[in-house]
């Protein structure tokens, strides 16, 4: 078998070493190349090297991760205060217009000066169009067309989102595409194709169904299975045991009741046949948009998490978008409402790493709508309502991680009910105001702890650090951080948020840090879940280009499980140009379901223990373990695990 290696969980990895500057350790790698290691002790080693950094082609701060989505309130007054960059507004009715523009088509306050806005066409309250208009393609076409030229005209970059979150009212809750009236019922038998209104071939998926349960509140109960063998008038009990729901056991009654069902639907959300919808509208769309004006950036996806019921909604949604609409794709949105932020930047690591390897196209991800607490509109969700300091952590956790990890992936985040009490309601105003400074230049930064995340940024004149603990206690950080090249630091600030006891209101806390020459070194204590932000003025002339290079090499194949006596085999290539230069490498895996000691990476051969953690963790390696075709062996010695998607990633000097 060969020795195994384990990685070490306090030290720095020796391929990672430059040489060392006034006593400190220069570390030559971000971030995600830091040993993963246990929790052992209260202090970490969080570095800011001072290089500008360059990934994968990206070397600025993703600016439009500071959106707002759909805030009737925003102000230019407020746009200029908060720092907001990026605006997501929904468009009921699907047509040409934008929320930047006035009905003369003139752009207008406070959308004209901003980086990014979305104009998403179509809502979830709206049935799709293919079944109120015969005519659908014709019109999808010509909104296309007019959205796009009005872009070019205006000399305005216009991001295009199709449809707010088809995957849920088209589905199961006010059920907008089964709606019965839109097919033709005389047709109807029990299990039988269900055929639109005015259509010669029925649809591929539909079916129709004769008896169904009705609840104790007179509704039709859709997600409700009768018995098999139960008559009209027969009365049974049950319980929903979806997540989402907390509705006690009640009374059924079955009764008689054409209406329409897709059984490849799995949960709540949409099955195979409101992809088909979905897909008959957008195509003509895209394609017309990226035939007027290819600058427009089209959005599309399903508004959703991509991992819901084992990944099903990625195998019966995302993947076949993306796999059929590649050529007019820019990116793909999804909300996530209260989640883990850790599963965010994973998944974006399957949607980017799967296009690429697939097809050689980048997609960006785009989230259009988040808020720190659980979405009412999930079918029998309960609105937990989110305190400011909650929605405050929540988002601040959500964004250091996604410019953390995939600065280069991550292209948008607008926040739902910033100024809403129970959506945690001015969390936000001191979120985004606390990362007003985060635009310009990224700077690189590593940690030994894989729960404590730096990022840094060149903003003209200044240096803006923050860095999040993500552990469940307070932690002390050790801080080594080098002005740019050509710089030195005059004193700076720290500051942190903090909610009152009493009211929990928030306040900002801000005091002097003394800071010269070109290090500063400090002990900060960081409290649990949260993070302190640092900037410091500089003086000097910094590099004009990024000084330091990161490239990410996907392996072909995601969502694959790794079982005892059955491993997971994936190959990756590397530029073989970047082989000899390369001076910090590590492999990025996105796993699930992996336990202490079960999971075993061979790289080229060389076996490694891969430590207990889900979604995303790196793992160093050696630079000279590394080849142009590299294969990359995933074992497991116990129940087995998932393997999302891998990587390599290398860091270099960047040639001049």
């Amino acid at each position: 078998m060969g020795a195994v290696h384990e990685p070490q969980m306090r030290r720095v990895h020796p391929c990672w070493m430059s040489p060392v500057r006034l006593g400190v350790l220069c570390v030559a790698c971000l971030a995600p190349l830091a040993p993963p290691r246990a929790s052992r002790g209260a202090e970490s080693l969080a570095r800011v090297t001072g290089r500008l950094l360059e990934v994968n082609g990206h070397t600025e701060f993703p600016k439009g991760l500071m959106g707002l989505h759909g805030d009737a309130k925003l102000t230019e007054e407020r746009r200029l205060d908060w720092g907001v960059e990026s605006f997501r507004q929904i468009h009921f009715g699907a047509g040409a217009g934008s929320v930047a523009w006035d009905k003369d088509g003139n752009l207008r306050a406070p959308y004209k000066d901003l980086f990014m806005v979305i104009d998403c066409q179509g809502d979830r309250y709206a049935p799709a169009t293919v079944l109120t208009n015969p005519k659908y393609e014709e019109f999808f076409r010509d909104i296309g067309r007019k959205y796009a030229q009005r872009c070019k005209d205006l000399g305005w970059h216009g991001y295009a989102e199709f449809w707010n979150e088809p995957y849920l009212n088209w589905a199961e809750r006010s059920r907008k595409n089964y709606d019965p009236k839109y097919y033709d019922v005389s047709k109807a038998a029990d299990d039988g194709p269900v055929t639109i209104k005015g259509w010669d071939k029925p649809l591929a998926h539909l079916r129709w169904r004769r008896r169904w349960a009705r609840g104790e509140d007179g509704k039709i109960a859709h997600l409700v299975p009768v018995p098999k063998g139960a008559k009209p008038g027969d009365t049974f009990r049950y319980k929903l045991g979806y997540y989402f729901t907390k509705d006690p056991e009640q009374t059924y009654t079955v009764v008689e009741h054409w209406d329409v069902y897709d059984p490849t639907a799995v949960s709540f959300w949409s099955g195979k046949q409101n992809y088909d919808f979905y897909m008959w509208m957008f195509l003509p769309w895209a394609k017309a948009i990226k035939e007027t004006n290819p600058d427009v950036t089209i959005v599309g996806g399903w508004c959703f998490n991509l991992p819901a019921n084992g990944w099903k909604a990625w195998e019966i949604l995302y993947k076949p978008m993306i796999d059929e609409a590649i050529p007019w794709l820019d990116g793909v949105c999804e909300h996530h409402y209260g989640s883990d932020t850790r599963v965010n930047a994973a998944t974006y690591e399957v949607i980017v790493g799967y296009a690429l390897a697939e097809h050689g196209k980048r997609l960006h991800c785009y989230n259009t709508e988040t808020a720190g607490c659980v979405d009412p509109a999930v079918p029998g969700a309960r609105h937990s309502s989110a305190t400011p300091y909650g929605a405050y952590n929540y988002g601040l956790r959500d964004i250091v991680e996604l410019a953390y990890r995939c600065p280069d992936k991550a292209a948008a985040r607008t926040a739902h009910g910033s100024l809403t009490k129970g959506w945690g309601g001015g969390g936000d105003e001191f979120l985004f105001k606390l990362l007003k400074d985060f635009r310009g230049r990224l700077v690189h930064a590593t940690c030994d702890d894989p729960d404590v995340w730096p990022i840094a940024v060149l903003n003209a004149d200044k240096l803006a650090v923050v860095v999040f603990n993500d552990h469940e206690d307070d932690r002390a950080i050790r801080l080594a951080i080098d002005a740019p090249a050509g710089t030195t630091f005059e004193p700076g600030r720290k500051v942190w948020v903090t909610a009152k006891q009493e009211k929990g209101e928030l306040q900002f806390h801000e005091e002097a840090v003394p800071a010269s020459g070109n290090r500063f070194e400090a002990e900060v204590k960081i409290v649990q879940k949260t993070g302190v932000k640092l900037v410091f003025p500089l003086k000097g002339t910094p590099p004009a280009k990024p000084q330091w290079l990161r490239s990410q090499f996907f392996a072909k194949g995601v969502l694959q499980k790794a079982e005892k006596g059955k491993p997971v085999t994936l190959a990756v290539k590397v530029d073989d140009k970047l082989l000899t230069r390369i001076e910090g490498a590590c492999v990025r895996v996105v796993l699930e379901g992996v336990k202490a000691g079960e999971a075993i990476l061979r790289v080229n051969g060389t076996a490694i223990l891969l430590p207990a953690r889900n979604w995303i963790t790196d793992v160093p390696l050696a630079p000279k373990l590394l080849k142009a075709d590299n294969s990359l062996v995933f074992e497991a010695t116990g129940d087995g695990y998932q393997v999302d998607i891998a990587s390599l990633i290398v860091e270099l000097p960047r040639s001049p």
